[in-house]
């Protein structure tokens, strides 16, 4: 029983892989019949491909590493007798949420960005296609400031590293001097902006409760009232001296040295494989056809 089993296992499977051998060596051999076509295809992908890789407007990717500063602006108010005071006076001084995350959030928004680029000068730089040099005006029709915010908001990412808490801004342009300049004043504009809004916040304070302090009705002890302002005061006068107030710049961005895209070998490499692929593809269609046709 065994025997005759083996027997017909062998006569099975001996034809199979036949027919397996052969299908292979008809592939190859289509292949081969085709290979004119396969080659031309190729080349033009791969030519086509390096073309492109170098007619396309290189971009440099400049890197600003970040530390979140010690918490230590609210002058030690928060968890406080006076900070619990001040909360019920001024509820928007409380600190709620990710102060980072927030603070972050700020280099995305318009009213930043927008004031950013009219500072700098931008506009003719975001948009170089359009502005003559010679004439040191627009060929077209001025940009206006959304399409300008638009733009630097594409080129500019930032991620936090969960483990270390560094913060990587990235800035890519076409410029690499210009992609490294950018991404330092734009640090340094962020701390800046977020120093001028906490100042503003704090004086504002500061002039309430100097209104409120001679009132009776207030349920806060006159003598806690002014220790709070004492902090706010002193709050302020750190804000004024720190320079790096909401992030500590660990590393300044420096001119990159190599482009960031367009990447060519991979592109190259890449292009031909695939191209190789579908040749082979179009090559085994186009004798499926012929022979359906025959047939």
């Amino acid at each position: 029983m065994n025997e005759n089993y083996k027997d017909t296992s062998v006569q099975e499977t001996g034809p199979n892989l036949q027919e397996k051998e052969i299908s292979i060596i008809d592939l190859f051999n289509i292949l081969y019949s085709f290979k004119n076509f396969i080659i031309t295809f190729v080349f033009i992908a791969s030519l086509g491909s390096i073309i492109y890789s170098l007619l396309t407007t290189p971009l440099y990717k400049a890197e600003v590493m970040l530390f979140p500063a010690e918490e230590n602006h609210s002058g030690g108010l928060q968890g406080s007798a006076m900070g619990s005071s001040l909360q019920l006076l001024m509820p928007q001084l409380a600190t709620s949420g990710d102060k980072v995350a927030k603070h972050l959030s700020v280099l995305e928004s318009y009213s930043f960005l927008a004031e950013f680029i009219e500072k700098k000068e931008l506009l003719p730089l975001l948009f170089y296609k359009d502005w003559d040099e010679v004439s040191q005006s627009w060929r077209d029709e001025r940009p206006n400031m959304d399409k300008a915010v638009r733009e630097l908001k594409n080129v500019i990412e930032h991620e936090k590293e969960p483990a270390t808490g560094i913060i990587r801004v990235t800035l890519l342009w076409h410029d690499r001097e210009l992609a490294a300049l950018w991404a330092n004043q734009i640090v340094t504009a962020l701390n800046d902006h977020i120093r001028d809004s906490d100042i503003q916040d704090t004086r504002l304070s500061l002039e309430y409760i100097q209104e409120e302090i001679g009132q009776t009705s207030l349920k806060i002890p006159q003598n806690v009232l002014y220790n709070i302002t004492g902090e706010l005061t002193s709050k302020m006068m750190m804000a004024n001296t720190r320079q790096e107030y909401a992030f500590e710049i660990i590393d300044y961005a420096r001119t990159p040295e190599y482009r960031f895209s367009p990447q060519r070998t991979i592109i190259v490499v890449l292009s031909t494989f695939i191209s190789f692929i579908l040749a082979c593809f179009i090559s085994v269609l186009i004798n499926i056809i012929r022979n359906l046709n025959e047939n």
